[in-house]
């Protein structure tokens, strides 16, 4: 069991290998302009993680931040205003309990769902313009409902677990063996949830690849193929 290649030891290499890429993400989220491509980044050697492919996490993640870094500034601001428009419309909405302001912040929701839940991974594998990876995400989320929903699950419920457990620290003496572990999962889930954005964008991916018959790693998901 404790051999380099038992199991033990691979899933504790694995879960220091996700510390790593998690202290990386957070360090390059600093300069906040920064963060749709160290998000980016972090997906990139995620995806490698999931795939058991060898990964070298420190140089892997600066190859993606630098190849990343246009596109995935770019996803970042389209959702930094899009989460501002929501924000101001919620705003209206408290205000003055608006039906027209409630359907536009539940269009806008959805939206935002649908455009974004893949998008990081799409734009990692493919050279896309940012609205064709965006409508390439919608695109993969409706043409499969029921892993956009297990997606939705698997996020939901480490996103619950990370509020849960924030509070545990904020209410709780840390020093006891609850606010450790809370300590560890708190730290722990951010990148929880980027490997698992990683894996399910992978299995989508996977997915169209098979429906259509597509072999080649460097091909591309543009306009012509997505119709």
């Amino acid at each position: 069991m404790f051999r380099e290649d038992g199991a033990l030891y691979k899933m504790m290499w694995t879960i220091a290998d996700m510390f790593f890429v998690n202290f990386l993400w957070l360090i390059f989220c600093i300069p906040i302009i920064t963060i749709g491509a160290s998000t980016a980044a972090a997906i990139d050697v995620n995806m490698r993680i999931v795939r058991k492919e060898e990964s070298y996490i420190w140089k892997n993640f600066w190859d993606a931040f630098r190849k990343n870094f246009v596109d995935g500034t770019k996803l970042f601001l389209v959702l930094a205003l899009l989460s501002y428009f929501f924000y101001i419309n919620i705003q209206y909405f408290m205000i003055n309990q608006s039906l027209f302001h409630l359907v536009i912040i539940t269009m806008s929701a959805v939206f935002m769902l649908l455009a974004f839940i893949y998008a990081f991974p799409l734009a990692v594998k493919y050279e896309n313009t940012t609205r064709r990876t965006l409508i390439n995400s919608v695109f993969f989320a409706l043409k499969w409902p029921g892993k956009l929903i297990i997606t939705l699950i698997q996020v939901g419920i480490l996103f619950f677990a990370y509020i849960f457990f924030t509070m545990i620290l904020l209410f709780d003496n840390p020093g006891t063996g609850m606010g450790m572990f809370s300590v560890f999962v708190v730290v722990l889930v951010p990148e929880m949830i980027l490997i698992t954005l990683a894996y399910r964008g992978n299995v989508v991916i996977e997915a169209y690849k098979k429906l259509e018959g597509i072999e080649d790693e460097n091909s591309e998901l543009n306009e012509e193929e997505i119709q």
